[in-house]
């Protein structure tokens, strides 16, 4: 796909990089090194904490449950509005 100019493929490319830096599916892991680091390295010391903890097996056994009876409460619903989507076109339409 070509550009008309420069500018708009070069905030496209850039952004689309972005998009795909962000979108890690893990989180990084943190890790010490028994090498010694480069005198231009930066060290951060501090202390962190795990922010989320495991589910425990009720919890998702109740999220796919929900997503299930969901599911099956859209897919029950689609046939009579569907019915009566066509109910209301024959009508508005003269038959």
């Amino acid at each position: 796909m070509r550009c008309a100019h420069r500018r708009p493929c070069l905030v496209r490319a850039e952004f689309l990089r972005t998009l795909r830096i962000m979108a890690q599916p893990r989180p990084t892991r943190l890790y010490e090194t028994p090498k010694r680091t480069a005198q231009s390295a930066e060290v951060i010391d501090v202390q962190f904490k795990v922010v989320k903890r495991p589910r425990p097996m009720l919890a998702s056994f109740g999220r796919w449950s929900l997503a299930f009876f969901a599911a099956a409460i859209i897919g029950l619903l689609i046939p009579p509005v569907w019915v009566l989507a066509q109910e209301i076109a024959a009508m508005l339409g003269g038959r």
